[in-house]
């Protein structure tokens, strides 16, 4: 009832400002000065009787009655202490996780710094290294000029397209040759009667032609 009370204070105070600021336009018979003198007035019988209203209720309360009242309310408590707990919880792990991450990117960047200061060292070495040079020789000056322009070139640079197109074209007669080079040194048939006597230097005694074969015929039977 705590709220309700404050809520209801608040709201008297209120209705007593504007009841005394309308009361300075209107006269005591206006309806609205009627209306909020009749709202304060039943707002500060209600406050009135709060005191006497908690008094019954807690005499009207047994004493069976009063302890599993009271250990509800623990029971209440106790339950929003454990979702508070369990919230708290989710919200500590998040933020571990987010520490774990966020140490990991911390030791990143000094990794990444240190290396960056490594390089701004090597650097201030090899500027002193490149100061400390002589540029003489043999007591005279080097001196320096500009012979010709760069120019930018209009084909790249590489791949250079004729000599891979060149090379294709002599890759592939060299495969082709070989290929058939290959197929040549396989095939032993002989294609002529010169070829065979060539090879086998042997003299040729004769030629049989292909035989056709001899016509069947039917056998009569008596």
């Amino acid at each position: 009832d705590a709220p309700n009370q404050a809520n209801l204070e608040q709201d008297l105070v209120n209705s007593r400002a504007e009841l005394a600021t309308i009361q300075q336009n209107f006269g005591p018979n206006h309806p609205e000065v009627v209306a909020l003198s009749q709202k304060v007035r039943l707002i500060e019988q209600f406050l009135g009787s709060t005191d006497e209203r908690m008094r019954q209720r807690m005499g009207g309360l047994r004493n069976n009655e009063l302890g599993p009242w009271l250990v509800q309310m623990v029971q209440q408590k106790l339950d929003e202490a454990k979702k508070r707990e369990a919230i708290l919880k989710n919200c500590f792990e998040t933020a571990r996780t987010e520490a774990v991450n966020v140490s990991g990117q911390l030791a990143a960047i000094e990794l990444l710094e240190r290396e960056v200061k490594r390089l701004k060292d090597m650097s201030g070495v090899l500027f002193n290294q490149i100061g400390s040079l002589d540029l003489r020789q043999n007591g005279q000056d080097v001196r320096v000029a500009v012979i010709e322009a760069p120019q930018l070139l209009k084909t790249p640079v590489s791949p250079r397209r004729s000599f891979v197109i060149l090379a294709a074209i002599m890759g592939g007669l060299a495969a082709a040759l070989g290929l058939v080079t290959a197929l040549d040194a396989l095939d032993d048939r002989f294609r002529s009667i010169e070829e065979m006597q060539g090879r086998l230097g042997l003299p040729l005694l004769t030629m049989i032609q292909p035989l056709q074969p001899p016509e069947r015929r039917g056998c009569n039977r008596s």
